[in-house]
């Protein structure tokens, strides 16, 4: 079935352009046989009308591009070790698998580092190992303290609790007699100090009235001045003060005595003073106890904190050193990462390998491995056909080395950004090669046809070739039997630059359908000189119409062509 490849939508104007252009052609291959048959020629012409012959066939639209073969999973093998190569165990054409040593790197001194980084990393577990049998040893030492200190104080606090009780049952016995005592000795202490202030204040009076009268009367006796002090109305006032401060103390120094003597009745009736004794004894040793109690789960907690940490320290080891090391001798053993055919070898016996990292272009590729059974093929698609294209489309394939094989891919891959080269643009897309054997070759080019539309056995002809009657259907004219053309009434369908879907139940193979339903284009002259031979003359052909590609020349079934043209018989 016949492929129709997308350049550009023409008018009906541009195929008939295309149609003359073909006649020209015909004309020319015409005249340029007749100066080599000879000069006894005469000049006519004829004229024809262009057909179409219908048969099934198959109607798509495509955008067609070229592209170079590339592998769809590349692996670039680098490492990090920056040591010399020892030995290349592949080489260009290879076929490897995941995991497959390619080469050996020289490692006899990386190897010297880990021995001495184990021994290191050796002595210092050793010594975390000693600090923490310590910090255990230590750790049990204080459990067996705070052990002994808990036994104690239990031991103290039953001895406590009822002495306690006991206690405070006396308490409660002689409390009435004690609030009495606590009121009258409180009262007996204001008291005595009243009296203290008072006979205090009389003896100030005194030194006072002495003084000034030996002084306003210096020529009175000694014995005179103390007579006149004596009676004088101040020094008596404080007198009878003092008295009264007195006997008020009197007072309460009785009631004070009573109230301690039956407070000490009280005691002596609930022998108190003896369960006091034993009470503060045995609250000495509570006390006592309880701290001991305190410092030793303070101390335990300080051991158990000490081997928890000792511990840590031993299982969190800085290992990083050695573990660098060995990871270094890891990446001196080159592996392959993926399946696939070596395509590059970039290592040679005792070259350095640059190490660092192949994602921030630290590291070149020691070896390159593609896996040649999934290629794809990158393109170009022009800004004007992008928007047509989307992801999962078919495409078929084609390429110079494969000849005519038609092979299945599919677009895989389109970029959102467009890329200009000169004062073309366009979008880079990737197209995947559906079959593993192909035929294709790593960096083959390839010609890509991407499918857009199309329909598979039907009806097609020339796009000219459908009108519009009075009624508005769409029409083409089929010759009848007596050579005439007559208008049958149709449905359009599919669409492709040049060719249009017709769908009726009339349609069958081998109608013959003018190429344009425009009357004033149905029909072409083509002049000619002919050649007089033996009394006759070349004849142009006794023929039908066009072909059904619209060209003079004739060729296959529509839309890639059909029957005979006005040269053909």
């Amino acid at each position: 079935m016949g492929k129709l490849k997308r350049v550009l939508r023409p008018t009906k104007k541009k195929v008939i352009i295309a149609i003359l252009v073909v006649i020209v052609a015909a004309v020319a291959i015409y005249f340029l046989s007749s100066k080599i048959f000879g000069a006894n020629k005469s000049v006519m012409s004829r004229s024809f009308t262009r057909t179409t012959i219908l048969t099934k066939t198959d109607l798509s639209e495509t955008v067609s591009v070229t592209g170079s073969v590339e592998s769809s999973s590349v692996t670039n093998i680098t490492s990090t070790a920056n040591y010399k190569v020892k030995e290349i165990l592949v080489q260009e054409g290879d076929t490897v698998t995941d995991g497959q040593v390619l080469a050996y790197l020289d490692t006899e001194d990386l190897e010297d580092q880990i021995t001495t980084a184990k021994e290191k990393l050796a002595d210092n577990k050793k010594q975390l190992q000693k600090a923490y049998d310590s910090a255990v040893e230590k750790n049990t030492e204080a459990l067996n303290s705070y052990n002994t200190a808990l036994s104690d104080y239990n031991t103290a606090l039953a001895n406590f609790t009822p002495i306690e009780t006991k206690y405070n049952a006396a308490v409660a016995a002689v409390s009435t007699q004690q609030q009495i005592y606590d009121s009258w000795y409180q009262q007996y202490i204001t008291d005595g100090n009243a009296l203290n202030s008072a006979v205090a204040a009389q003896q100030v009076m005194v030194d006072t009235l002495t003084a000034q009268y030996h002084t306003d009367h210096p020529d009175m006796s000694n014995e005179d001045v103390n007579n006149t002090v004596l009676n004088d109305p101040r020094y008596t006032a404080l007198v009878s003060a003092t008295a009264a401060a007195q006997s008020k103390y009197n007072n309460t120094a009785a009631n004070y005595k009573n109230a301690t003597d039956r407070l000490n009745e009280a005691k002596a009736t609930n022998d108190y003073e003896a369960i006091e004794k034993s009470y503060t004894a045995a609250k000495t040793a509570y006390d006592s106890a309880n701290t001991k109690l305190t410092n030793a789960t303070s101390s335990y907690k300080t051991a158990t904190d000490s081997v928890s940490t000792a511990k840590d320290n031993l299982a969190n080891i800085d290992t990083t050193s050695l573990e660098d090391l060995e990871k270094t001798l890891e990446d001196c053993t080159i592996t392959a990462t993926a399946n696939g055919t070596v395509t590059a070898v970039n290592a040679t016996v005792g070259s350095y390998v640059s190490g660092g990292s192949s994602s921030t272009g630290g590291a070149s590729a020691l070896f390159v491995i593609q896996n040649t059974g999934s290629l794809k093929i990158s393109v170009t698609i022009d800004e004007y056909d992008i928007k047509k294209i989307t992801t999962g489309m078919t495409a078929e394939i084609t390429s110079d080395a494969t000849g005519d094989t038609v092979i299945t891919g599919h677009v895989s891959q389109i970029s959102q950004t467009a890329t200009t080269s000169g004062s073309s643009t366009g979008f880079s897309a990737e197209v995947t090669v559906d079959t593993a054997d192909s035929g294709l070759l790593i960096g083959m080019n390839a010609t890509v046809d991407i499918i857009i539309s199309g329909k598979n056995d039907i009806y097609a002809v020339p796009y000219d070739a459908v009108g519009t009657d009075d009624s508005g259907n769409s029409v083409i004219y089929v010759k009848n039997d007596s050579g005439e053309f007559e208008p049958m009434v149709i449905t359009t369908g599919e669409e492709t630059d040049y060719y249009i879907e017709i769908i009726s139940d009339e349609l069958k193979d081998g109608m013959e359908v003018r190429s344009s339903a425009d009357e004033t284009s149905i029909d072409a002259t083509i002049s000619a000189q002919n050649e007089m031979t033996d009394g006759g003359m070349v004849s142009f052909g006794g023929g039908g119409g066009m072909t059904p590609a619209a060209t003079a020349g004739g060729g296959g079934t529509p839309p890639s062509g059909g029957g005979g043209g006005p040269m053909g018989g």
